[in-house]
């Protein structure tokens, strides 16, 4: 799976891989958001699914994702959460914390 960057907190999926600045300048957003949103002190490597969005760590979004919590954006449901390689657009991991069911 890979991305493209549309803007510095939002990300969509694609099929093929693109040059990160291809990517850059599909978005027309020269502005980058490096630092985490909510801890302030990670580097943003995580976009939430199934909105997209972006501009937090893995630690961060993981955290949110568990606790049930929603988008720190959008505030829609966090499904799961990809930690990508942000210079190259790719995911490395996927994160799903499974509902349990009483």
């Amino acid at each position: 799976m890979f991305l493209t960057k549309i803007s510095s907190t939002f990300y969509k999926t694609i099929n093929q891989k693109i040059h990160p600045q291809e990517s850059e300048e599909k978005g027309n957003n020269n502005s980058s958001i490096k630092d985490c949103l909510i801890c302030c002190s990670n580097v943003c490597d995580s976009v939430l699914v199934p909105c997209g969005h972006g501009g937090i760590c893995n630690d961060c979004s993981i955290k949110l994702l568990e606790s049930g919590k929603d988008c720190h954006i959008c505030r829609s449901s966090i499904e799961k959460v990809l930690k990508i390689n942000s210079k190259e657009n790719v995911v490395i991991n996927t994160t799903v914390v499974e509902n349990e069911i009483s």
